[in-house]
């Protein structure tokens, strides 16, 4: 698209790091967000971290930045949780 071509591409957050194949080989961007995106929990139970590509149901809409990034530094830095122990 033109807005790639004009304006991202040569940005060094992705013209340097996101497209990266190193970082894609060692997965260092996809398995933070796999690991966080769904959490089970001792209980029995699961954790949906707040995100629009999950079936996430939380206190408020992802209808805003602002609602969303403060549901998500809660759920990543507030909220304590009992994991499920590894099979």
């Amino acid at each position: 698209s033109q807005a790639w071509q004009c304006e991202y591409r040569m940005r060094p957050c992705f013209s340097k790091f996101i497209r990266d194949k190193s970082l894609g080989e060692k997965r260092l961007i996809s398995m933070p967000d796999r690991i966080t995106n769904t959490i089970n929990l001792s209980g029995g139970g699961t954790l949906l971290r707040p995100c629009a590509l999950n079936a996430f149901r939380g206190e408020a809409p992802l209808d805003s930045v602002k609602s969303w990034w403060s549901m998500w530094q809660n759920s990543m830095f507030s909220r304590r949780v009992q994991v499920a122990s590894p099979a």
